[in-house]
């Protein structure tokens, strides 16, 4: 009888235990796959940081703007942030970051690593304007549609930061646009490749100088002609008139 009345609590213990250890194990997993829509948006949001931090510290190096330089000084110091908020949100959620930007960032980086020093600032404002349409339109989706409740708040966080960083970005395009558009043709602003001339050019002639003076003595001989054929007509009827 004692064994029994023994063999009960631990039995109880070890049922306990048992549901604990399920409890735990069942929360683990809620958190690991804690949403399709807040792990893809967390990951897509780890990226767009990493890639943002990168572009603005090239764009630092290599820009002439003014705007375009107090532009990245911004987006430099606003994704650091974000990124180190999300780190931390994503640890709490139970969500692996890829802790690098996506191959297209990366290849964006490298355009512009390698774009002329002339075509920079457009290019850089480009990318910064459909990168964060982009970023905005996936940060809505996550408010919207998100089940982790610290994802869904990193999102609110983010949404009015990209926003800023958006409308600087449309701002700043718009006059460097304006300046380059008026700028003078050099080897570092050089003028577009692939424009179609419609003058000469585009037949193959050439529009120097030198075309101007060939066409002045072209017309300078045919009015001299014009002047012999005169002088020989009017000999010609003089002399008619003196025979007769």
């Amino acid at each position: 009888m004692s064994r029994l009345r023994a063999a009960v609590p631990a039995g109880f213990t070890v049922l306990l235990l048992a549901a604990a250890s399920a409890l735990l194990t069942q929360a683990h997993a809620s958190a690991d796959t804690a949403s399709t829509q807040d792990t893809s948006y967390a990951r897509a949001a780890d990226a767009s940081n990493l890639a943002e931090i990168q572009m603005a510290k090239i764009a630092l190096q290599r820009t002439r703007s003014q705007s375009v330089r107090q532009l990245a000084t911004m987006i430099l110091s606003d994704h650091k942030t974000a990124e180190m908020q999300l780190q931390q949100v994503a640890s709490t959620a139970g969500i692996t970051l890829t802790g690098k930007p996506s191959p297209q960032q990366a290849q964006q980086a490298g355009l512009l690593h390698s774009v002329p020093v002339g075509s920079f600032d457009v290019t850089y404002l480009q990318i910064q304007v459909g990168d964060h349409q982009t970023a905005i339109q996936n940060t809505k989706a996550e408010i919207a549609t998100g089940s982790d409740a610290a994802v869904v708040q990193y999102a609110r966080g983010a949404l009015p930061v990209l926003q800023k960083h958006l409308h600087m970005s449309t701002k700043a395009m718009v006059g460097v646009a304006a300046v380059e558009a008026t700028a003078p043709a050099t080897n570092e602003n050089p003028a577009p490749s692939n424009v179609v001339s419609s003058g000469p050019e585009a037949f193959g002639a050439k529009s120097s100088g030198s075309d101007d003076t060939g066409w002045l003595i072209g017309l300078a001989v045919v009015a001299a002609l014009g002047i012999v054929a005169v002088l020989l007509w009017f000999r010609h009827t003089v002399g008619s008139n003196e025979h007769i």
